[in-house]
């Protein structure tokens, strides 16, 4: 027997059980759980997100992708979203900072467009980690990005932002990373970086204003192709820690700073492009021991190349396309650089060399060679005068000494004698003078008319004239017999406990008086040939400053220029080397005893130096 029921009994289970179905499927989402549904729906529910589903997966921290949460139990809250990579299209959705505790949004390398929404970012009270790189996202930033105070990383690069950059982001207390480079943002960096921020990337934007003058915690900043202007700064102290400095295709102008020798961690240095002038320093990038990419490209460089780049072992090197002269450094004359030097007119090298350069001429060599003999026989006298008064002063005395007594010890063939020398020490040559002696510009005539170069005829000299007219106590003299000779004698032996029994060294011939270092006859050198290369004398820097001081204020000032040479001797043709000579004088009578090179490195340096006439 069939059973039959009415109509609306049947009707009524039907609707009874469609609201239960509904209420079993929809369980009500609230917090953050919420906040992410809301988040997809705003682009499109792309199924890169079918995870984000509770239905599927009710537990949104374990199982939703790229989802980061924090805290235990019914305590756990989203810290972190990283979609990076997953082909999304839309805008950055604006609840996505309703997720109140997000530490870190990555949405990186994705189709993202649109602005940046201010309001959200402003919302993102917790915001640490920023990055909406690789997109195309646009327009301005939102200038209450500086008010994310505790933002330690923010990448914007490679999408099409425009618009001045907010200069609050730069004074961010917990910034360390910035890095937004290839868009189109405008403004200028602030004179002093925080020290906390360790990268800058800010190429390819429209950037201008000056370098910065003091970041102590940077070690990385590249700012290729803006519009950045002006000279680097005079005190390259004020960035210790920096690795990677890259500003090719700006408009920087200025010379390049001797302190550039500071940058003791400095591995890549990358200015092509620009408008620097002058000559490169010596004694500047020669002394970084971790150099190995230097380019300086596409500037106006005069003058040569200094002779301590053959200390680097780099990996590149481009100093073409600039107005450097002169014999490049042997060192660096080999196939690895052929290309390091194209553009340069009046840049050669030695032949079959492997450098696409023309040969250098025989008469560069003999220029060369000259000047080499010049500064040899000048450190040579020099050294005889130090011989001389270690011999006075030690060796055993007659009652008698007659002052004019004289010997010339030669150290290479010479084609003048003693005479020649006593008939030019008057007091119209006199070019320094100290407690030890004085120093003498003396021009010799030519043997025989015939202007005999190579052996010093015609040639201009200096010479020390050294005098000591008290007695030495005779145990002293056998003591120190054959063992010292140089300007600091005197306070060797009173070091020795004997009372101070010769002529002290005048201020400017020495360093502080409580000094006593053995390379302080380094030191009396250094003045002389500081006395050779400016015309003053020891002890006249004027300022309460002996000549030393002087020149070492003259050197952290700046790279040595024709203005502190001596006028008698200021010939555009040789003021390379003359001021690579005054820049060795300052590295003799550096402040740090230890610091000074030996005697033996100064002759050797002297040596290295190159002579490299400009030719009209």
């Amino acid at each position: 027997m069939s059973s039959t029921y009415p109509f609306p009994l049947l009707l009524l289970l039907a609707v009874l059980l469609l609201a239960g179905e509904a209420t079993s499927n929809s369980k009500p989402t609230s917090g953050d759980q919420a906040t992410l549904l809301v988040v997809k729906k705003e682009w499109g529910n792309p199924p890169q997100l079918a995870s984000w589903d509770p239905a599927a997966h009710a537990d949104h921290c374990s199982y939703w992708m790229g989802v980061v949460c924090e805290g235990a139990g019914s305590g756990r809250v989203v810290t972190g979203i990283s979609l990076a990579g997953m082909e999304i299209t839309g805008g950055v959705p604006v609840p996505v900072c309703d997720l109140k505790n997000l530490t870190c949004l990555d949405l990186s390398d994705n189709n993202l467009t649109g602005r940046l929404p201010g309001a959200a970012l402003y919302a993102c009270s917790k915001l640490r980690f920023l990055d909406v790189s690789s997109n195309h996202l646009s327009g301005p930033l939102p200038k209450n990005l500086g008010d994310c105070v505790l933002l330690n990383n923010i990448m914007l690069y490679s999408n099409r932002f425009s618009g001045e950059f907010p200069a609050k982001v730069w004074s961010l207390p917990k910034l360390t990373t910035v890095m937004i480079q290839n868009n189109g943002f405008t403004g200028a960096l602030p004179a002093t970086i925080s020290g906390n921020i360790s990268r800058i990337e800010m190429g390819n934007n429209h950037f201008s204003g000056s370098f910065p003058t003091s970041a102590t915690g940077l070690r990385v900043f590249k700012a290729e192709n803006n519009l950045l202007s002006g000279d680097l700064p005079v005190n390259m102290s004020k960035f210790p820690g920096l690795v990677d400095l890259s500003m090719p295709g700006n408009q920087l102008t200025g010379s390049i700073p001797a302190s550039v020798n500071l940058l003791l961690k400095l591995n890549s240095l990358n200015l092509s492009d620009n408008r620097i002038s002058g000559t490169i320093p010596p004694w500047s990038f020669g002394s970084l021991p971790s150099l190995t990419v230097l380019d300086l490209s596409g500037n106006e460089l005069t003058g040569g190349i200094p002779a301590d780049f053959s200390n680097l072992s780099l990996n590149e090197l481009n100093l073409s396309s600039n107005q450097l002269s002169g014999e490049v450094p042997v060192s660096l004359q080999r196939t690895a650089y052929g290309n390091s030097f194209l553009g340069n007119g009046k840049l050669c090298a030695r032949k079959d060399s492997g450098i696409n350069l023309p040969t250098c001429g025989k008469a560069h060599d003999e220029l060369f060679l000259g000047l080499v003999t010049l500064l040899t026989m000048v450190g040579g006298l020099v050294v005889v005068a130090c011989v001389g008064i270690a011999r006075m002063l030690f060796r055993p005395r007659r009652e008698r000494q007659d002052v004019t007594d004289w010997k010339m010890t030669q150290f290479t063939q010479l084609n003048f004698s003693e005479s020649d020398v006593l008939n030019n020490i008057r007091e119209e040559n006199v070019i320094g003078s100290g407690g030890s002696g004085k120093v003498y510009r003396i021009h010799l005539p030519a043997s025989g008319g015939g202007g005999d170069e190579e052996h010093g005829g015609g040639r201009m000299v200096a010479v020390k004239k050294i005098w000591n007219t008290r007695k030495l106590d005779a145990k002293l003299d056998k003591e120190f017999e054959s063992e010292i000779a140089d300007f600091g004698l005197a306070r060797m032996l009173v070091n020795s406990g004997e009372p101070e029994p010769v002529s002290d060294i005048q201020h400017g011939y020495r360093p502080g008086v409580n000094e006593k270092d053995k390379k302080v006859d380094v030191f009396s050198f250094g003045v002389v040939l500081l006395e050779l290369t400016t015309g003053k004398v020891a002890n006249d820097g004027g300022a309460d400053l002996c000549l030393a001081e002087w020149a070492q204020r003259q050197y952290q000032e700046g790279p040595p220029s024709k203005d502190i040479v001596d006028e008698h001797i200021c010939d555009p043709a040789y003021m390379s080397a003359i001021l690579s000579v005054f820049t060795l004088g300052v590295i003799c009578t550096g402040k740090n005893p230890p610091a000074r090179p030996s005697m033996e490195e100064v002759l050797h340096r002297l040596s290295l130096i190159r002579c490299d006439p400009m030719r009209a």
